[in-house]
Parts: structure tokens; sequence; C-alpha cells
């Protein structure tokens, strides 16, 4: 589902799409065990709601509020500083699932890196790591997509403004070359021309 309004004098773009291998995820986190889950975006209602039923704790780092403080050109050292501080504030429990929604697309090569390597400082040897990769796309919307759960089945993304920044246009072979010590474990191409990823440790 594709519907667009005006907000003042900037165009929203609201997509829906079924996203497969999120669902997948979704579906592991039962009641067996308990589990840790970062995400990267901002807290959502309906994500949360998603979870409701399921044994989970999430760790809201909310990284496009960073991005907007430390964008494309700016000190790249800062913007990790400040990650790492959010990432460590809680304990250090052991996290399985990392939610990326579109933000991997914000980082260059450098600053993927970095953050995998704060990441690597909480992730248990079975984590995965969901994202989803606009790799046809050569221009990005000035802000990082909201993007949100609607249950287990689909994502709701919205964009706002025309596209303004570069896209790193990550493949998965550079995807995997810059996010060191995990693979491409499954990806499928979504309805909106995005590809969507899990990752595991190689």
């Amino acid at each position: 589902m594709i519907n667009a309004s005006i907000k003042g004098l900037n165009p929203v773009t609201q997509v829906t799409v079924r996203t497969p291998l999120f669902k997948e995820r979704m579906l592991s986190l039962g009641q067996a065990q308990r589990n840790v889950i970062i995400d990267l975006g901002p807290a959502r209602s309906s994500t949360l709601a998603a979870l409701h039923g399921t044994r989970c704790r999430v760790d809201i780092i909310n990284l496009p509020e960073l991005l907007s403080h430390y964008p494309f050109d700016s000190d790249s050292d800062a913007l990790m500083q400040a990650l790492s501080q959010r990432i460590l504030l809680s304990d250090m429990e052991q996290v399985e699932l990392v939610l990326c929604w579109t933000l991997l697309n914000y980082l260059d090569p450098i600053q993927l890196q970095e953050l995998m390597f704060q990441l690597d400082k909480r992730l248990a040897p079975s984590a995965k790591i969901h994202a989803l990769i606009g790799s046809s796309s050569t221009l990005l919307p000035k802000e990082p997509s909201a993007v949100c759960a609607e249950g287990y089945e689909h994502l709701l993304i919205e964009s706002k403004e025309a596209p303004l920044y570069p896209s790193p246009g990550y493949s998965s072979g550079s995807l995997e070359k810059n996010m060191q010590g995990f693979k491409s474990e499954r990806t499928m191409l979504l309805s909106n021309g995005m590809r969507e990823y899990i990752f595991s440790r190689q």
C-alpha cells in the first residue's frame, strides 16, 4: 500500500511492505527463553505492541537522533563515541536480535565498521541482525525513514522530503566486508525495491 500526504511543504510517502524475514525473526522469539533486542530506531508503540506476549527486553538506541547531530559530512568519531555510550548504558546482557530498519543506508563504510565493533560488545554468539538496504538507490531522503512494525508480517515505512544524499548503495559483498564477522544468512527483494537481510555470525 502506498499513499502520500502533505505536511506543511514536505511530501510524506508511506509504504507498507510485506517482510518475510522480519516475520521469521519475530516468530523465533517464543516464551521459552528471555530475549534482549537492540532497536536502532526511536521507540515505536506499534513495534513494541508486536512484541507483546514474548519474553523480550528492548533497548532503544535511537540512531536517527544521533545522525541528526552528526550527519554524513560531520565528525564520525564523535558520532561513534555517542553511539558507544548509548549501547553500553544498560547492563551487558547479551543481545539476540538487532533491528536496523533502513539505518545502515545512512552510514558510510567506516561508520558501519565502527557500529559493528560497538555492537559486538553485546551480541550473543547466536545473534541475528535485521536490516533493509536500498542497494539499487542512488539517493537517500534527507532524514532516515520512520519504520515501524504492523504485526509480524509487515513494516510501515514513512519517508519525508526529496532525496538529497548519495546512497552508499551497499551490495551483499560490501555489507559483509564492512560487517566484519557477520555474513548474509538470507536476503529477499521486497515490493518497494529494497532488500531485506538477516545477518548472522560467520
